[in-house]
């Protein structure tokens, strides 16, 4: 059993790798508030995995606009989760963000300098 086996991660970032660049499709099953480390967030949580998604600011526009102007009721629907090239506290790293169905992926994969 490998570290990641044994302390699964509780929340998708952008090096979760069970998260393709060009994106997977997921089913929601529920969108919360929980207590991160530092303060109470948003959470999706999905049908296929077993971490939970942060839902930023970012990410929540999209969902809004996408599935609806009720969280509550985003139970049961789709939503493709991808990772890009963004920035995250202040650094260019990859990020997780969330796209329709049926929109395509984006034009250019991301790739992370070389140190």
């Amino acid at each position: 059993m490998n570290r990641k086996e044994m302390h699964p991660p509780k929340f998708l970032n952008g090096m979760s790798e069970e998260i393709p660049l060009e994106g997977i499709t997921l089913t929601i099953t529920q969108v919360g508030i929980e207590k991160l480390v530092d303060a109470e967030k948003p959470v999706a949580r999905f049908y296929e995995i077993e971490a939970g998604m942060v839902v930023n600011v970012t990410n929540s526009d999209v969902m809004f606009e996408c599935l609806g102007p009720d969280s509550d009721s985003w139970a049961g629907q789709k939503i493709v989760v991808f990772r890009v090239m963004g920035e995250f506290k202040g650094k260019r790293q990859l990020v997780v963000r969330v796209r329709p169905i049926g929109q395509p992926a984006p034009a250019t994969q991301p790739t992370l300098p070389i140190s």
